[in-house]
């Protein structure tokens, strides 16, 4: 399987895949987008208070991507901006499609 690390911030991890972003909480609407370092950055209505914007983004990147909320789960960065997102059972090959699919603006 090709290294998706630097393109997408995907990585292999147990049975799954690791998403790298920066979540921006109190944001107008919630959107993901890639700035031109090629950070995802996953803005998020919701504050970041009693983990609001935390169930926030898993519910926003279930949508996103089209997986069960109980397939992802936070493994790094549950009170900081940078997070590390576990899809469980999900193979990297299929967020790089939907990532690579995606018109970046």
């Amino acid at each position: 399987m090709p290294d998706l690390s630097d393109t997408w911030g995907l990585r292999q991890y147990k049975e799954g895949t690791l998403f790298r972003v920066r979540v921006q909480p109190n944001a107008t609407k919630n959107h993901l987008e890639k700035d031109v370092t090629g950070t995802f950055r996953l803005k998020i209505t919701a504050a970041p208070v009693n983990d609001a914007a935390n169930a926030a983004c898993i519910t926003y990147l279930a949508s996103f991507f089209d997986v069960p909320k109980s397939k992802i789960e936070i493994t790094r960065g549950m009170h900081s901006k940078e997070k590390c997102f576990w899809f469980k059972t999900i193979d990297p090959s299929f967020l790089n499609k939907i990532l690579t699919e995606k018109e970046w603006s």
